[in-house]
């Protein structure tokens, strides 16, 4: 078969293949603003290998959950915003000049190999430490940024919190970020983490709640 007509066919046989297989891809779910305001965003299960790690940071995969590290203090480091959770535009818009409050379940965790077959989940494991520290703030990109708030971790898994509002005029659009610091004092302590979460919330929940803390609830 001459060249004019044999490299027209392979290109239409490749077309026809890439084609058959993205009908069979899972579809990404594109969420309204409505649909935002009202679920907001959520990281937990099996998803945290979504999240990404400033220089002098890491973290390991274990099922439904991660163990967050850090190599010195996070004074000593060249900053970033540690651990941290992307959300997309679709988020920054939707967030933009709403109270969210940003929700991490955390405990002190065993001190894990990057081997994560060898890791084994359970109480039985924990690090010898009876309490640990978690610096949690949130990122947007020239839209303000939230202090980073620091909690006292114990070997209980237990849910803490914090409230921010980003600036409604949107500078650049972009994604924000919700950044974690395991043991920002550069103890390394590691933390293990089973859910992240930002959503919009009123002003009576602080009322309620308090501005910032651990509070033992549902997601």
């Amino acid at each position: 078969m001459k060249d004019r007509f044999f490299y027209p066919l392979i290109f239409g046989v490749i077309v026809c293949m890439v084609g058959f297989a993205l009908q069979f891809r899972e579809p990404h779910p594109v969420l309204t603003q409505a649909e935002i305001l009202e679920q907001g965003f959520k990281l937990e299960n099996d998803a945290f290998w979504k999240l990404r790690a400033s220089p002098t940071t890491s973290f390991v995969l274990k099922p439904n959950s991660a163990v967050l590290k850090s190599s010195v203090a996070r004074v000593d480091s060249p900053g970033g915003a540690g651990i941290f959770a992307t959300l997309g535009p679709e988020f920054e818009a939707a967030f933009a000049g709403q109270l969210l409050e940003i929700k991490v379940r955390a405990r002190i965790s065993e001190n894990v190999s990057e081997n994560v077959s060898e890791n084994v989940s359970g109480p039985e494991n924990l690090s010898n430490e009876e309490f640990g520290n978690l610096d949690m703030a949130y990122f947007t990109l020239g839209n303000g940024d939230s202090a980073w708030n620091s909690f006292e971790v114990s070997k209980v898994y237990k849910t803490y919190h914090f409230y921010y509002r980003p600036k409604s005029n949107i500078v650049v659009s972009d994604r924000d970020y919700i950044g974690l610091w395991p043991s920002p004092d550069g103890q390394g302590v590691p933390i293990e983490i089973s859910h992240i979460s930002a959503k919009v919330v009123t002003e009576d929940v602080i009322n309620r709640d308090g501005n910032n803390g651990d509070v033992d609830t549902e997601f």
